[in-house]
């Protein structure tokens, strides 16, 4: 039994952090009509037992997206209907409503526990693999988006546990390559888009032994880790069919039509969703001041610079996980809307983000042998990660698109102002700062709300909560074993 409690201390320790933290600087509120609209199912789920949202004015509608975190916000909707105990409907909604923006600060607490699993499996030292999840933590942007109620985040954890738990199957152990079908099919019914990571996944179990050749030896029909797949690939398929059908009478309906822009200076005519130049896309995803995926999470500067030798060192395992978020990468360069709409940097990649930063470990692993230009660098990575994530933390990060908006020409230039380096939000949030000028002024819940006795209370409690743990985080740094 104490063999057990130690084996998951430092994993209760990263959840009981991260958690405290994101609850701490949540917004307790929705920013966006995305979010807006999956709570509304989450709603409709519980009080009318049906799949379409009713307006107003008596009209129905569905939703454009998967529904799994419209359905698995609905306990936290519940608990807080139930523990508001009011007569009055609009009360227990509105309390119902707050408690599901709790939904992905904790699905981003668990995500940081599930990223510090991955970093063990690539090297042999607990310490690194802390510091690496503290970056991961807080300087990438798993930090604003647990503020949230957007899909990435769940989508993020079910993928990265997929993966973790494929790496470490085997076909003689394949109880984990079945379970890591399971996360990928929980994935895809967040997210269309993961759909085609079960083929990488298949590939990676076919020629996990004996490369290519051994992937056509009979004994590769025995991997129950493939048979799971085909079977969790094909509920997933077909939860997507059953869920078009439902919403348009047509198991084949695109589902994402409604999200096609109008046509512009770039599209002469109104394009399909995966019509945008490839190219123009990955530029924009990787270099432009807009959503650069190097600007909103500096430390991936680091990690991309390492990727060869992390790959030469970890082969296969290390392909896969480069497979997934450069999938990624190209699959959203070339959709209409790869910018993400009114989000903080590249929204898409977030799910992909621990990806992409795994070899960043190297760099905490070598520090004392790294040059001193190199240390420099790198703490000016871990600077400029944490203060970009704090910009739209402290501040509503609406407010710096709607003063772009407003400078550079409005919704018809949009696709250009993603390209401006004047109109880039972390320059333009950083202006915005100046208009601070109290603690009402933040977009942080609780500061919002300290002449409340209640929430004063609870501010304090997750202040100690976060102290406590942040304590031990530290304790367990500096006295984790080089094993």
């Amino acid at each position: 039994m104490t063999a057990k409690r130690f084996r998951w201390g430092n994993e209760l320790i990263v959840f009981g952090f991260f958690l405290a933290l994101y609850i701490l600087i949540f917004r307790g509120d929705y920013l966006s009509m995305d979010e807006m609209a999956r709570f509304g199912l989450t709603k409709t789920i519980v009080h009318e037992h049906d799949l379409s949202i009713t307006k107003p004015n008596g009209t129905s509608f569905y939703i454009p997206w998967p529904l799994l975190q419209s359905v698995a916000a609905v306990p936290l909707f519940v608990l807080g209907e139930f523990i508001s105990g009011s007569d009055s409907v609009t009360e227990r909604v509105a309390l119902g409503q707050f408690f599901v923006t709790l939904f992905c600060p904790i699905v981003s607490a668990l995500a940081c526990v599930v990223f510090y699993r991955l970093s063990r499996q690539f090297v042999d030292r607990t310490r690194p693999a802390l510091l690496l999840t503290l970056v991961f933590g807080l300087c990438t942007m798993t930090l604003p988006y647990s503020r949230t109620f957007f899909s990435e985040p769940l989508t993020g954890l079910l993928l990265t546990s997929g993966a973790l738990l494929a790496i470490t199957s085997s076909r003689e152990r394949p109880a984990r390559g079945i379970f890591a079908g399971l996360c990928l099919a929980l994935a895809v019914a967040n997210n269309y888009v993961a759909l085609p990571i079960f083929g990488l996944l298949f590939i990676f179990f076919a020629c996990q032994d004996g490369g290519l050749k051994g992937a056509f030896r009979i004994e590769t029909l025995k991997d129950a880790r493939l048979w799971g797949l085909i079977f969790f690939g094909a509920a997933a398929l077909g939860q997507g069919l059953w869920y078009n059908y439902v919403r348009f009478g047509d198991c084949f309906a695109s589902p994402y039509d409604s999200l096609k822009i109008p046509a512009n200076a770039v599209y002469p005519a109104n394009p399909g969703l995966f019509s945008y130049p490839i190219l123009a896309g990955v530029y924009g995803f990787l270099l432009s001041p807009m959503r650069s995926v190097f600007l909103y999470s500096p430390p991936l500067i680091g990690a991309l610079i390492l990727w060869p030798r992390f790959i030469r060192e970890h082969g296969r395992k290390a392909t896969l996980l480069l497979a997934i978020p450069v999938y990624y990468l190209l699959i959203y360069s070339m959709t209409q809307g790869w910018f993400g709409g009114y989000s903080w940097g590249p929204r898409y990649l977030v799910t992909v983000t621990g990806f992409f930063l795994l070899p960043f470990i190297y760099l905490i692993t070598d520090f004392q042998k790294l040059r001193p230009l190199w240390k420099w660098a790198l703490a000016a990575m871990l600077i400029g990660g944490f203060y970009v994530q704090l910009l739209p933390t402290i501040l509503n990060p609406f407010r710096s698109h709607v003063k772009v908006l407003a400078d550079y020409g409005g919704l018809p230039n949009e696709l250009l102002i993603l390209h401006l380096p004047q109109a880039c939000s972390v320059v333009v949030q950083t202006q915005l700062l100046k208009t601070v000028s109290g603690l009402a002024d933040t977009d942080l819940y609780f500061l919002q709300r300290l002449d409340s006795g209640t929430h004063l209370t609870a501010m304090f409690i997750l202040i100690a909560l976060l102290a406590v743990t942040g304590f031990l985080y530290v304790k367990a740094i500096r006295t984790a074993q080089d094993d």
